[in-house]
């Protein structure tokens, strides 16, 4: 069904050129067009809800499986009528989607043996694939005119032009491809385990080095992005943020200077870098970046979720919170939300209840925040943010402590001290990897305000020992960070101290 939901989006947001085609998706009264948007409004999120809807069969009924098959046969072939005009992308993704479509299409002629066809499809698709350094796509094309020069017409000097085109990009294709595999290898095998960290830093700067020589000589798309990302990989193991700032200005300096857009690896460099000036705290610059990025993506696109996302932390971690509600606002309020998936929705409710919780202690004042937060059902919150045994991502953390700060705040102290004691009892049996000390301290924070009887001076006093910890291990870069201190402890804690002095 994720295939099938890929494709039906990808046919819906890009519309098809031909009427004809378009009527796929917009007759009325048909199985495919109810099984389109089905899919596409997330009514269907199985074969079995659609198999009972259209057939009132079990998804293994040959009925519906041969109706499926056809179906998806059509979506493909619908690949090739989309219509990406009024889109925001870049004119070298628009030259990558007609590049490849017409080399499918001389592809095809060379099986019907047309070559003359075929041939002028090739000149083409070779200007495009020069400009925009679609390296693979040169060295196919030049190899195919290498060979119809030679065979069919036998003109030399066309054959040794073609032919020393094929070298030159047979060898930039191949550093290309080594800069790829030393970047893949060190993602799958390193990257993502806390465990290697040392070995995988170590293994980042072996993989630079041995790229150094290629990349000074090779200045293409593919090599230089595979070579920045290396290097990057380096110091982000480390948290170096001064150097990882430094790659990235680098790297974005170097695809600006194309004489094309090049969007894709901006957004990328771009991303890195406002996740480091949220560490940073950097709120201006920060702020400056995610909109640069934000101007690079299609508005409602993954990309364009994952750069708000990212805004908003910046804005929490920088007590910038009217910013953050705005960012949670235009994103919950987007048309595209109700597409994303589940785990992706249920960050944005947690992080509506850290918004929450500001908004009691009076960090959020509006009306607008106002009419938001009076419809705010802690009843519900409990309901959708459910605590899971197996906690993988590590999500029970920020819900356990949204679900108390919002029970402090709210002055509902025996329920607090309920949840606290929830919190205790989740840290000795799941918090005892080293990657989760923050969290571990500011658990122990916590408990000490019902053993203080939420009295702020003697709170501070016994929770002092562990504050100190905290501030020893400063919050990594880590993708943890992220899910959870949507607030750093460090800023959380002084908030929750003034919020039980105002209470006295």
């Amino acid at each position: 069904m994720l295939a099938l939901r890929e494709l039906v989006l990808i046919v819906r947001k890009n519309r098809l050129l031909a009427p004809d085609l378009a009527n796929f998706a917009q007759s009325e009264g048909t199985n495919f067009s109810e099984y389109f948007w089905g899919v596409s409004e997330g009514k269907f999120r199985t074969d079995q809800e659609a198999a009972q809807a259209i057939y009132g069969k079990e998804k293994q009924s040959p009925a519906f499986q041969k109706f499926r098959k056809d179906f998806k046969k059509k979506l493909i072939n619908h690949l090739f009528f989309l219509n990406f005009e009024g889109q925001k992308i870049s004119d070298r993704q628009k030259a990558y989607y007609a590049c490849y479509k017409d080399y499918a299409a001389m592809k095809i002629l060379l099986g019907q043996n047309a070559w003359n066809a075929a041939v002028d499809l090739c000149f083409k698709i070779l200007k495009k694939a020069r400009k925009f350094e679609f390296t693979d796509l040169v060295v196919d094309i030049t190899k195919t005119l290498r060979l119809y020069y030679s065979t069919r017409e036998g003109n030399l000097k066309k054959y040794e032009k073609y032919h020393q085109e094929y070298l030159h990009y047979k060898e930039v294709l191949a550093v290309e491809e080594m800069a790829e595999e030393l970047y893949t290898d060190l993602v799958v095998r390193y990257v993502k385990s806390k465990s290697k960290e040392h070995e995988a830093q170590e293994k980042a700067k072996f993989y630079h080095n041995k790229l150094k020589k290629y990349l000074t000589n090779c200045s293409s798309y593919w090599c230089q992005l595979c070579g920045y990302l290396i290097e990057l990989a380096s110091y982000s193991i480390t948290a170096d943020y001064e150097k990882i700032n430094q790659v990235c200005d680098r790297a974005i300096s170097f695809f600006e200077a194309k004489d094309y857009q090049a969007n894709v690896a901006l957004q990328v460099f771009y991303y890195h870098k406002i996740v480091t000036k949220t560490q940073q705290k950097d709120y201006e610059s920060g702020k400056t970046t995610a909109e640069r990025g934000l101007n690079l993506v299609d508005e409602g696109s993954s990309n364009w979720f994952l750069y708000q996302e990212w805004f908003f932390l910046l804005s929490m971690h920088t007590g910038n919170y009217a910013m953050a509600f705005k960012i949670y606002l235009a994103v919950v309020k987007h048309k595209r939300y109700k597409f994303q998936p589940a785990p992706n929705k249920e960050f944005w409710n947690i992080y509506e209840a850290f918004l929450y919780f500001l908004f009691l202690i009076g960090k959020l004042e509006g009306e607008e925040e106002k009419a938001v937060f009076e419809k705010f059902r802690y009843a519900k919150f409990l309901n959708n943010t459910p605590i899971f045994s197996s906690d993988k991502r590590g999500m029970n953390i920020p819900i356990l402590i949204a679900q108390t700060i919002i029970l402090i705040a709210r002055q509902e102290f025996n329920k607090a001290m309920d949840k606290i004691a929830s919190l205790q009892r989740y840290t000795s049996r799941y918090l005892t990897h080293n990657d989760a000390f923050r969290s571990n301290c500011f658990i122990k924070m916590l408990v000490q305000i019902p053993i203080s009887s939420f009295h702020p001076v003697a709170v501070e006093r016994k929770a002092k020992k562990y504050v100190e910890k905290l501030r020893s291990e400063p919050m990594e870069i880590a993708e943890q960070a992220r899910e959870v201190e949507i607030i750093p402890y460090e800023d959380l804690w002084s908030i929750i101290v003034d919020v039980l002095g105002k209470q006295r």
